[in-house]
């Protein structure tokens, strides 16, 4: 459930508007066998939100399945959930995206406005609930964590940002069970501008996402960009593979606050963690608003770490097998992956092509926090100390193993860029 569903949205015509009235539980059930346009039949709630509900349809024209998403607000009055997700279906299909559902039709039959879109499958978060571990072996996080990166590239590549990334916003096919596609795209946000240039920030944004997934950013009420998506999607990998997060056990949004931030840097939310989690950590904290991210990069690393563990690309999900599946177990010693530098995008994509040949505008080798006061270069793109260890204690008393994947104060102050990059800030 997002966080301050009841301020006040603009409409697709620039026009304030605020939700009337929530859609109760009672309303949404007495939808069901209700025929929108003499065409689609509500079969099923599949899902129901505070202004609306998501059901399986019948188009009585071709007698086939959908799922539709409907919305109490008169037509003349069209929110700016309906409104964005309209806007970013039909780009989204235009591109020939593969891992969003198809849009099929939308209309308005006062009080309700509606969307038709696939009928999808479960979502990530029902699999590993109905899992007996609550988590999934390593095999099936590397595999979905490329798909995962994949819908958050169609979704970028439009120039927006979904704002709300969480295993229950992406699911699998109804028969491709091992297919996964993003939904859910109700608080997604242009980012880009029409030339391709990051939109200009806001300085007071309001809380958007949810708590348990959402950036350090969004905490701080700052304007969310790619990097957020992201920071998201790391957050739940980490629940997919190990069950659980840092900040489980918090009360509160400003305790979830806290413990993210001392999770991310003091190195917990990743110890133990395959190495691709650990670059991952690394490259986000290097990035600010204006940065895309490069897709191609963060694939290479889940690629490598299947490589690494001697997992193939393809295979069955841990919710397709008869047996149980084999689950990680945190490690100190796993194997290393040696990616390329991940390459700074800025307004828009663009490289010039000198940059482009030079590498000019490619982050550089990632460094660690050595046992000593000074930091210490690796190998370029090693996130580790050196001899592999994790567990080394420093002079400080930190564990320098937790330290690894983060940039060292020397190179990001060569950089301009401050310690966790502009998360304290």
């Amino acid at each position: 459930m997002h966080d301050e569903p009841k301020r006040k949205l603009k409409t697709i015509d620039g026009k304030a508007a605020g939700h009337d009235r929530e859609f109760s539980q009672k309303e949404s059930e007495t939808l069901i066998g209700h025929v929108f346009d003499d065409r689609w039949k509500l079969v099923e709630r599949l899902g129901k939100g505070s202004y609306g509900a998501v059901y399986s349809c019948v188009d009585l024209t071709v007698r086939r399945r959908y799922a539709i998403k409907v919305e109490n607000r008169p037509p003349e009055r069209r929110s700016a959930v309906i409104g964005i997700e309209l806007q970013l279906f039909s780009a989204l299909n235009k591109s020939n995206a593969m891992h969003v559902p198809q849009l099929f039709g939308h209309g308005s039959c006062a009080p309700y406005n509606y969307i038709v879109i696939s009928l999808l499958g479960q979502s990530l978060s029902h699999y590993r609930h109905a899992s007996r571990a609550k988590r999934f072996s390593l095999a099936t996080t590397l595999r979905a964590a490329l798909q995962m990166v994949e819908c958050l590239r169609e979704v970028h590549d439009t120039g927006y940002v979904h704002r709300d990334v969480k295993p229950g916003n992406f699911v699998t096919g109804r028969k491709k069970l091992h297919n996964i596609s993003i939904i859910d795209f109700g608080i997604a946000q242009r980012y880009l501008s029409s030339t391709g240039v990051p939109l200009q920030a806001r300085t007071e944004v309001g809380f958007r996402g949810t708590t348990r997934y959402a950036s350090i950013h969004a905490h701080q009420h700052q304007e969310l960009s790619p990097r957020d998506d992201y920071w998201s999607l790391l957050f739940a990998l980490v629940e997919m593979l190990t069950g659980k997060l840092p900040w489980d056990t918090c009360k509160d949004k400003a305790a979830v606050q806290s413990c993210k931030y001392y999770a991310i840097t003091n190195g917990t939310l990743t110890a133990g963690l395959p190495t691709s989690f650990h670059y991952l950590l690394a490259y986000l904290n290097a990035l600010t608003y204006h940065d895309l991210v490069d897709h191609r990069y963060v694939t290479t690393l889940f690629k490598l770490d299947l490589a690494a563990h001697g997992l193939p690309l393809d295979g069955p999900a841990d919710w397709e097998l008869a047996g149980p599946p084999r689950h990680y177990i945190p490690t100190e010693t796993g194997p290393e992956i040696t990616p390329p530098n991940p390459v700074r995008y800025r307004n828009g994509g663009q490289m010039s092509a000198a940059a482009a040949k030079t590498g000019s505008e490619r982050i550089s080798a990632f460094t660690y926090v050595s046992g000593s006061s000074d930091a210490t270069n690796t190998s370029p793109g090693s996130p580790r100390t050196p001899g592999g260890s994790r567990g080394r204690e420093n002079g400080r008393g930190m564990n320098s193993g937790m330290l690894r994947g983060v940039w060292s104060v020397k190179k990001l102050a060569e950089r301009g860029l401050s310690l966790m990059s502009d998360l304290i800030i």
